[in-house]
């Protein structure tokens, strides 16, 4: 890590605040799938002399992939775009030929740092973002850094940030450091960037906004929640001004506000806030969307905070039902929705004595599922663990000796005896 290089140069903004790591995302390709995809964009790529219409094409095909959150396809397209750039910019440079009124002059690229770097920063700068959805930080790193320099030292004897593409760098190189849990660091590039988007793009700028969430995040890694609420209320505000007030990105920073309440333990200002972002998915993308599936587990949650069972029963059983219509009845969301449902299940036994069979046996049932869901999909050995202990703790309580799993569950069911006396330690 301390390998990787940081902008150091250029004027420096003032700090203030905190920490979150990125979320996790899966990769949707199996590793030849995306050898063949690369072959195949390659190929469609221009060769040299650079078409500047189909380079803004094949990114602009890269971008939707992204947001489709097909990342490794978006990767091997912009991998691609930035390799032709790349030797299309050497070919210029070492024989000054261009070929059509649609090619980029060699005498520009010659001549002109600025054309030079507009070309290549924006390019290293969305490559960084994809391979930091792939949780390749080392990689999103070195592009971002290399995206900063480049605009850095367009104009020699002049490094000054006086370009709005240097405030992305400096996001990403914020996003980067949060990942690597390095927080005075992340900070102080979240607040470089911001000031910076506010010189060159105004204070609606989407940049801003995702800047700010991220400086929320970190107040709430620090505990300190009533900065993380204003920095929030901003958030929310500013994407209700640039995206209309029923957009799925204002429900997800609904969503990140009502955390805030809960955790400052403010549950009916949680609830409204849940029940505000669930409004706009369902008018957004109707119901049956994962989302909401996402959504009614969490109000489940909330609802067992404020011993509200009925309510959050039905609450976790419409988010099984979710994502089994969304995914199948054998997806790994289904899987972790059902351990909710089986762990509210295993409560209720534990505390009302005269519905314990009957909850114990609903949990069983709810776990035989998300065994087998989780075990086909996922490759953490710690959640396998975690699923192995709650079924063997409600086995043993109802004394079923007799079931088919019990062999395999005690066997995966000594890891999470492991972990827990790892984290213990730590």
């Amino acid at each position: 890590r301390s390998s990787l290089r940081t902008p150091t140069r250029g004027r420096a903004c003032p700090c203030s605040t905190m920490s979150e790591v990125a979320g996790l995302i899966e990769a949707s390709q199996k590793p030849e799938e995306v050898q063949i995809e690369k072959q195949k964009q390659a190929a469609a790529l221009p060769q040299n002399p650079l078409s500047t219409a189909q380079l803004e094409q094949a990114q602009a095909k890269a971008l939707h992939l992204a947001r489709a959150g097909n990342f490794e396809e978006a990767e091997v397209l912009l991998e691609s775009c930035l390799e032709a750039t790349e030797a299309y910019l050497k070919h210029i440079m070492e024989d000054g030929s261009a070929r059509d009124a649609d090619t980029l002059s060699s005498h520009e690229l010659k001549e002109s740092a600025e054309r030079r770097a507009l070309l290549m920063a924006p390019q290293c700068n969305r490559l960084s973002l994809v391979k930091l959805q792939l949780l390749k930080v080392k990689q999103a790193q070195e592009l971002a850094t290399r995206a900063y320099e480049i605009m850095l030292n367009r104009h020699p004897g002049q490094a000054e940030e006086d370009h709005p593409e240097m405030a992305t760098s400096l996001k990403l190189l914020g996003d980067c450091a949060l990942s690597y849990k390095e927080f005075e660091k992340s900070e102080q590039l979240y607040f470089r960037a911001v000031s910076l988007a506010l010189k060159f793009h105004g204070p609606t700028h989407p940049l801003i906004c995702d800047t700010l969430a991220k400086l929320s995040s970190l107040c709430v890694e620090k505990d300190e929640y009533q900065k993380a609420q204003e920095f929030q209320e901003k958030v929310i505000e500013l994407r209700e001004q640039i995206l209309g007030k029923d957009h799925a990105d204002v429900s997800s920073a609904l969503l990140d506000m009502g955390r805030i309440y809960i955790l400052q333990g403010k549950f009916k200002a949680g609830e409204d806030v849940y029940w505000r972002a669930m409004a706009i998915l369902e008018k957004t993308v109707g119901f049956n969307h994962p989302s909401v599936g996402g959504v009614l587990r969490c109000l489940g949650d909330l609802q067992m905070e404020q011993n509200k069972t009925k309510a959050a029963e039905s609450l976790y059983t419409q988010s099984v039902a979710v994502f089994d219509k969304a995914y199948g009845e054998e997806s790994i969301q289904s899987g972790k929705a059902l351990l909710h449902l089986a762990r509210f299940h295993q409560l209720l036994g534990t505390e009302a004595e005269n519905e314990r069979d009957s909850h114990f046996e609903k949990a069983e049932g709810c776990l035989t599922r998300a065994w087998h869901t989780i075990k086909l999909h996922s490759h953490s050995s710690r959640r396998l663990a975690s699923c192995a202990k709650d079924f063997l703790y409600v086995l043993d309580t109802m004394n079923r000796t007799d079931n088919p799993l019990s062999q395999e569950l005690e066997a995966v069911g000594k890891h999470a005896i492991c972990f827990e006396i790892v984290g213990l330690k730590a």
